[in-house]
């Protein structure tokens, strides 16, 4: 049986070249070098093998890990998440964030996208500005913080570096996907009665569903693996909306939706 570190030099070794592109409307999507739109991966006569696509990336990991000792807590998954050099992120962190907060069958456990700049400065999930707007929202819908479990879908800070500032930058595809083997991990320990993503990125790690995040933030459906699920909108969003009337607006509208969750987890737990 491998240890952590035999296991994650592995992850290492099997992490396929990803590059993306950006749509006209910023939109970032992955592609997998070699692979040709729209066409099956495979060997094609006079070219190197293609490389796998990011939704392989996954089944991938899941197959190195069966030789991993199952975490036997959060702590333990978090003592091994600091050696994880699976993709090129931790290269520009100070450090891999793991979640935190309650982990024996909290109500909610809340996956946002990726730790901040503070919080990769402190090694805490949700410390920073969006941290603190989810405290306002969570007391708002009379939610204790420490009575939840708190995480993200990528545990390293992705980020360009403007002067001497380290701007928030989007995991992409393939990153999330490799990510998923930690958050998947922490939701099995921690049993939550309902897992809520905060955003996007951490809506398509968690769940299959396609489209907008509006489109299901009214909706509870379920995780990959089955847990019962909801989504909202990130905390950080909130910050970057110019217009303060715009800003009040989703706040409330985050705090609705925070509500509904603790509605439908406690009939959950019932």
């Amino acid at each position: 049986m491998l240890g952590p570190g035999a296991f994650l030099q592995m992850m290492d070794q099997s992490q396929p070249a990803i590059a993306k592109k950006s749509s006209a409307q910023g939109k970032v999507e992955e592609k997998v070098e070699g692979k040709a739109e729209g066409k099956a991966l495979g060997k094609a006569p006079g070219k190197t093998q293609g490389k796998p696509r990011p939704e392989d990336l996954e089944n991938r990991l899941e197959a190195i890990a069966k030789h991993l000792k199952p975490p036997a807590s959060v702590k333990d998954l978090n003592a091994a998440l600091v050696a994880c050099r699976a993709c090129p992120l931790w290269r520009h962190a100070i450090q891999a964030v793991g979640g935190e907060g309650r982990t024996d069958a909290p109500l909610l456990a809340l996956v946002g996208e990726q730790p901040g700049d503070q919080e990769d400065r402190a090694g805490k999930p949700f410390v920073g500005r969006a941290g603190k707007m989810l405290d306002r929202a969570l007391e708002a819908a009379g939610i204790d913080r420490s009575e939840v479990f708190l995480t993200n879908a990528v545990k390293h800070f992705k980020h360009e570096l403007q002067g001497n500032r380290r701007l928030h930058k989007r995991p992409d595809r393939g990153e999330v996907e490799i990510c998923r083997w930690w958050v998947k991990n922490e939701l099995d320990l921690v049993q939550a009665k309902l897992v809520v993503a905060l955003g996007v990125t951490a809506l398509q790690s968690l769940s299959l569903r396609k489209g907008s995040l509006s489109a299901v933030r009214k909706e509870t459906f379920k995780t990959r693996e089955g847990r019962m699920m909801r989504a909202t909108i990130n905390p950080s969003a909130l910050s970057r909306l110019p217009d303060e009337a715009d800003r009040q607006a989703e706040f409330a509208r985050l705090v609705a939706d925070l509500k509904a969750a603790k509605k439908v987890a406690l009939a959950l737990a019932a």
